[in-house]
């Protein structure tokens, strides 16, 4: 059988239409069942689908000769559907069509909690591991089939295939949804990939072809017929689209209204559950210079502290003494720091905030950010530059199995002496995994830090570090983090998702 890149290098040297629909056949259910689960809508998850193939028709000669195409379509999906979702609104659309999901015939009840997990779930994983799934449960690749694609033995294919399914258990464990690896890996295997509809393999192919390939004369004609396909589609989703904006205009008047009606309610206080004073919060949105030199208790450091007082529905949330770069990653749920964000000038001045919305306070923050300070923002996939952390020595003596079981998620211990270019340091935690303390050198190196080991165990770590002079503390951080835990940092490049923070258009 015609590998996916060889057809890919067909298409770009001949734009054979064929190799590309063949394409298109192999790899059309994955795409759009990935699409569909996370858009909530089938016709928005054909438009999905469509602007994933065109990527790729555009981007044909251009994939690297080790792309697996399955997780490259599967990433590219996930990007492309996040996008599609990020608008004005977004959570009132997914309530909107959360009642049509409850009414779905799922194949068990398991399902029904995994489903709307999934794809984030398969985002937390490295991409080694995700490939390894993808290959197995998406594909229905062998054991074998994994192996070679991934250039590892049978046997290494099974240990990295378990090792990722036992990491997505993990991962719904901790939002209550408990199910065994072998249980979860039959329902991923049954349920994830579903059929598209009929007529969509041919319309997509074309439209694909017509927006990514130097289209000829009869390509055009191709793809007018294709258009003529779409047109009740393309309506019904100008339709929805329309709706989602009217339901948003009017839950924007009436928030409006709300949130005048309620500016004197008085939630910067020194409380000692600011929770409590959140929940009584009438609907607002308000950001205020911050009138706190040393925040409330709940805020000793500082940092503002998202409260959710709705079971992670609508999280509401409460900050003081806060950044405006902080209250953006609120706004923008974007849960690291500056060094995975590109940010313009900010006011430097600091602010207390508080959102308190019946529906999308997220959105909330966010219009506020924008109508106070004049900036926006959006996640984008940039090719940057990294560090691996990469393990060379498994028995070193400041990293040890951890005392407090793999099972607990807790985690125990601190870190000191300023860190990097300040004074000798020290970290010392219990029960963490390599990618907590991955997320802790990237806040001293002020650099992305990605743990692509896939190793899942918990340790304890200790180590120190003593710089003899500034210019040399790098250095002394590496060494020590060499000698003590045996592990060691590899510079390259690296997709990773960036908050990208503009000035708003006018």
């Amino acid at each position: 059988m015609t590998s996916d890149l060889d057809l890919l290098r067909q298409f770009a040297r001949e734009n054979s239409q064929d190799a590309f629909a063949e394409i298109v056949r192999r790899h059309l259910d994955l795409v759009y069942s990935a699409a569909r689960r996370q858009v909530r809508s089938p016709q928005l998850a054909e438009d999905v689908a469509q602007t994933v193939f065109a990527d790729l028709a555009r981007g044909a000669g251009k994939l690297k000769p080790d792309t697996i195409l399955t997780a490259w379509l599967y990433a590219v999906t996930r990007r492309t559907a996040i996008d599609a979702i990020r608008k004005e609104s977004r959570r009132q659309l997914r309530e909107q069509i959360a009642v049509e999901m409850n009414n779905m015939n799922a194949t068990s009840a398991d399902w029904t909690q995994i489903e709307p997990l999934l794809d984030d779930a398969m985002a937390a994983l490295d991409e080694t591991d995700r490939s390894a799934v993808l290959l197995r449960y998406f594909g229905n690749k062998t054991l074998r089939e994994v192996g070679e694609t991934l250039g590892a033995s049978e046997d290494a294919a099974q240990k990295r295939v378990s090792r990722a399914v036992e990491r997505l258990r993990e991962f719904f464990s901790k939002r209550n949804v408990t199910i065994g690896a072998g249980g979860l890996a039959v329902l991923i295997s049954t349920n994830a990939v579903q059929s598209a509809p009929v007529a969509l393999a041919k319309v997509v192919a074309a439209i694909a072809i017509a927006k990514g390939a130097a289209a000829g004369g009869s390509t055009l004609t191709l793809a007018k017929g294709a258009l003529k396909i779409m047109s009740w589609t393309k309506a019904n989703t100008a339709i929805v689209a329309s709706i989602v904006v009217i339901l948003a205009a009017g839950t924007t008047t009436v928030a409006v209204r709300e949130i005048k009606e309620h500016q004197g309610y008085q939630w910067r206080v020194q409380a000692d559950d600011l929770s409590v004073v959140l929940r009584k919060a009438p609907p607002m949105v308000r950001i205020l210079p911050t009138k706190f030199s040393k925040p409330p208790k709940e805020f000793q450091s500082g940092v503002e502290m998202p409260i959710d007082v709705n079971g992670g529905i609508n999280i509401k949330r409460i900050g003081f003494d806060t950044s405006v770069a902080g209250m953006i990653f609120d706004a923008y749920d974007f849960n690291y720091g500056a060094t995975r964000a590109i940010l313009p000038q900010l006011p430097q001045e600091r602010y207390d905030f508080v959102v308190s919305l019946p529906k999308g306070s997220s959105e909330g923050l966010a219009q506020e950010i924008k109508r106070k300070f004049g900036f926006v923002a959006r996640r984008e996939t940039i090719e940057t530059n990294v560090l691996f952390l990469v393990v060379t020595r498994p028995n070193a003596q400041g990293l040890k199995p951890s005392t407090e079981g793999s099972n607990r998620s807790g985690r125990s211990g601190a870190h000191g002496g300023g860190g990097i270019g300040y004074g000798d340091g020290f970290y010392s935690f219990h029960n963490v995994t390599l990618s907590d303390f991955a997320g802790y050198c990237e806040g001293e190196w002020q650099i992305p830090v990605i743990d692509p080991t896939g190793v899942t165990n918990r340790f304890d770590i200790d180590f120190t570090w003593r710089r003899k002079t500034e210019e040399s503390d790098k250095n002394a951080f590496k060494q020590a983090m060499l000698d003590q835990l045996g592990l060691e940092f590899v510079p390259t490049n690296a997709p990773v998702e960036m908050l990208v923070v503009k000035r708003a258009k006018n």
